[in-house]
């Protein structure tokens, strides 16, 4: 029996199935996040139904929604059991729906963002061992399937939230009329999915959300000439990181004009940030001017010197 049971443990592809693990935690994760912030939303503007349904909970079996949970392993999108909530408790109805019903996307928004800046303090400080780079590894991949699910659910089409969000600014004859196909928006949303149809699209607002999340951080300075200001702070605008073994050394340098000419507007490329692993090249990032800089406004000679007159008394 022990023979047979190393055996089925020998063929079994362990990384494959951590990897797996770890998907699921991240899945369970956005979803109770996502799910537990509706109700919190609608608890806050006098909606007690989720609190008294046990929906205020960070417990994953509570919110899970079988079908959907099978859609995000299957095509990365998909979603859990809505929290109830009624209407009837908020003072304007339209727009609480609409507010509980972004608290989700916005939920999972903060999620990706709060991780990508934990990753960014074990990149910066912690020494360089697999159990960190597994972890790195995981807080990254759960803040972009965080993104995606906040903008998958920022979709117009019933049931997601974005069609909430959308009803708030319709009259109420085009709302209830919009509301009335949310049972076949569901199927609409499937087969969409399986298709890939829009699938590019979420992809590139993925990318780019991300983008602009990770960028932000100084990393050089870019004289301009003929502006108000005499530098201009550089950002990279992507991440980069590379796992050193002990006693492998990561270089950067920068490859930039000498100057720019005013005017410069904010994320104008400046260059690049080449990263180099034991004097082998590894790596480039495109790097942005961080703030716009404008042309100088020289005064005529004339004025200058009737300044100078007032400023001496004379």
């Amino acid at each position: 029996m022990l023979h047979y049971i190393q055996a089925l443990l020998g063929q079994l592809d362990l990384p494959s199935a951590l990897d797996a693990v770890l998907r699921a935690v991240s899945v369970l994760l956005c979803l109770t996040i996502h799910e537990t912030c509706h109700g919190l939303a609608a608890l806050s503007l006098g909606d007690p139904t989720a609190r008294s349904m046990h929906r205020l909970s960070l417990n994953p079996l509570r919110h899970i929604d079988w079908l959907g949970l099978l859609m995000m392993f299957a095509v990365g999108f998909g979603w859990a059991k809505p929290v109830p909530v009624d209407p009837r408790y908020f003072k304007d109805p339209k727009k609480g729906m609409a507010l509980t019903a972004l608290a989700g996307p916005v939920s999972n928004f903060m999620l990706a963002f709060s991780l990508i800046l934990i990753s960014k303090g074990i990149y910066l400080y912690a020494d360089y061992s697999p159990v960190w780079n597994g972890i790195f590894n995981f807080l990254l991949s759960t803040a972009i399937l965080s993104i995606g699910l906040g903008l998958f659910n920022l979709i117009p089409i019933p049931p997601l939230d974005g069609s909430k969000v959308l009803g708030a600014l319709l009259p109420d004859r085009a709302y209830f009329k919009l509301m009335r196909y949310e049972r076949y928006g569901m199927l609409l949303l499937i087969l969409l999915s399986f298709a890939n149809v829009g699938g590019g699209l979420i992809s590139r607002a993925i990318t780019a959300v991300y983008t602009a999340m990770t960028i932000g951080e100084t990393v050089g300075t870019l004289a301009v000439t003929g502006g108000l200001t005499t530098s201009l702070p550089l950002v990279a605008a992507d991440s980069f990181s590379w796992p050193l073994a002990q006693g492998e050394k990561l270089e950067v340098r920068f490859e930039l004009p000498k100057s720019l000419r005013a005017p410069v507007t904010a994320g104008t490329s400046a260059g690049q940030a080449v990263f180099s692993l034991n004097g082998k090249e590894v790596g480039r990032v495109e790097l942005l001017c961080g703030r716009d800089a404008l042309p100088a406004i020289q005064p005529p000679a004339s004025l200058l010197r009737h300044l100078r007159t007032l400023m001496q008394g004379g």
